[in-house]
């Protein structure tokens, strides 16, 4: 499905996750694993783990997101920063 956006990852009673929340369209669905969820959204992975209550405890909670799990990692290298480069070719004539 293209033009999705993830909201989070659904758990079940044992906190295992079970199938993902998105929007498409403007309007919220649900899908269900068969076996296994797999989250591989980049950049935006550590964004659906926080909104989904996996991270760091106390942010989760000053964010108001109740903890599922918590995991000091999530989110600490992650770099921000942009990374964009250029290759010109030139020619001896225009040295």
């Amino acid at each position: 499905m293209t033009d999705t956006t993830i909201s989070r990852t659904s758990f079940d009673s044992h906190k295992k996750a079970c199938g993902i929340e998105y929007i498409h369209d403007g309007i919220s669905g649900r899908a269900e694993a068969g076996e296994r969820v797999i989250l591989s959204a980049g950049i935006h992975s550590v964004q659906i783990l926080e909104l989904s209550g996996i991270g760091q405890e106390k942010l989760l909670h000053s964010l108001g997101i109740s903890a599922v799990y918590h995991n000091k990692g999530v989110g600490c290298h992650l770099a921000t920063d942009a990374c964009t480069s250029a290759t010109f070719r030139i020619s001896r004539q225009d040295r």
